[in-house]
């Protein structure tokens, strides 16, 4: 069942081992980062939900899922535009992550749009067909792919403000998120 999804502690940070990590101006420019949260679906009215955990460099990731007490364990990962999912001992591979759910989890995750998301900004991979903005300047809802994405709270990463709750909805589909603890993190030349 999906269980109620209760505000989460908003812990923040922008340490990396003893290194002080920058934190960009914009959620734009942030794209390495590490970040606990959880999520409920609920479709129907049957439910699942989930705990995660992302670590976000550039366009690569890995996502890790759990259930309570970390029961049903997976992950999702994106390395040289090759996806791969593990879970139940096995590993399965594609180039595109939300088939990939669909097919093996029966969870319908618009990742490759989450990452944009979950920084509270529209995804640059298609046109979104409405922003709207709160007073402070925070996105408060995008329309995009078929997708209706709120913000109801924002928190704060050393002057950045990033969300702290996203509500998704389509169609039938209902995608909680709480994101509890964001940590910028060192990102490489290279990247």
């Amino acid at each position: 069942m999906l269980s109620v999804l209760l505000q989460g502690c908003q812990s923040l940070g922008s340490r990396q081992g003893d290194a002080q990590v920058t934190v960009p101006a914009s959620a734009e420019q942030f794209t390495h980062w590490d970040l606990d949260g959880k999520f409920g679906l609920k479709l129907d009215g049957k439910g699942q939900s989930a705990n995660f955990t992302w670590r976000n460099r550039g366009s690569d990731y890995n996502i890790h899922f759990s259930g309570p007490l970390g029961q049903g364990a997976a992950s999702l990962s994106r390395k040289n535009k090759q996806v791969t999912l593990n879970a139940d001992g096995q590993q399965w591979r594609a180039a595109n992550a939300e088939q990939l759910l669909a097919e093996r989890l029966d969870w319908t995750i618009p990742v490759s749009e989450m990452r944009y998301w979950v920084r509270g900004i529209a995804s640059p991979d298609s046109v979104a067909s409405r922003i709207e903005y709160n007073p402070d300047g925070t996105v408060a809802l995008i329309e995009q792919r078929g997708w209706l994405i709120s913000y109801p709270r924002y928190q704060e990463l050393e002057g950045l403000r990033l969300p702290a709750k996203i509500v998704a909805n389509r169609d039938a589909l209902k995608l909680t998120i709480i994101l509890k603890r964001w940590l910028a993190a060192q990102q490489k030349t290279n990247d």
